[in-house]
């Protein structure tokens, strides 16, 4: 075992750790530290739920350094698990500096245009994570097309693509595709 990955280890542990913000550990030596990133995802992924659900809460206080290695981790995973990193990545989204996420968004363009196509939907009721779904209607597909809008506008209303039906987030789904595949003058 790395030593980075005994101090996510040890700190996940201390139950008298509430908010990891406050560990000069977690702030000096894991926070952005984009090698941190796989080995939270997979304790997020494959270890008890009280355990994945601290790591969640760890890897939500990333910033760009995560971008890379949480895409990368997406793909593979199971429709749950999917949405858990969709959720990871949001935050991440959120704590990058804005002038970042033009360049966060080209990067992860591919993956979550790929992602458009997944019309899985989490079932919490399943899973081994500790899934928190704040729309339990929404599918895979739907959460990267909100995570594609955000990065392109963090003040996106998705109240509107929210209150549609299935088949009319598809359709809204199937217009952003094509606009993303215009050329540009």
């Amino acid at each position: 075992m790395s030593l980075l990955e005994s101090l996510i280890r040890r700190l996940l542990a201390d139950q008298k750790t509430v908010y990891f913000d406050d560990s000069p550990i977690f702030r000096e030596q894991i926070l952005n530290h984009s090698e941190a990133v796989p080995l939270l995802v997979q304790i997020m992924l494959r270890e008890s739920p009280a355990l994945a659900g601290r790591a969640g809460e760890m890897l939500s206080l990333f910033s760009q350094p995560a971008w890379k290695p949480l895409l990368d981790a997406l793909p593979p995973a199971a429709a749950d698990e999917r949405t858990l990193l969709l959720g990871a990545a949001w935050a991440v989204a959120q704590n990058s500096d804005p002038e970042q996420r033009s360049a966060m968004s080209a990067e992860a363009m591919p993956v979550l245009r790929a992602l458009l196509r997944d019309k899985a939907r989490p079932d919490p009721d399943t899973s081994q994570t500790p899934v928190e779904i704040e729309y339990p209607y929404l599918r895979v597909c739907d959460q990267a097309y909100l995570l594609l809008r955000y990065l392109e506008n963090p003040f996106f209303d998705e109240t509107l693509f929210r209150s549609f039906d299935d088949t009319n987030r598809d359709l809204e789904i199937q217009h952003y595709n094509r606009r993303q595949d215009l050329p540009v003058a």
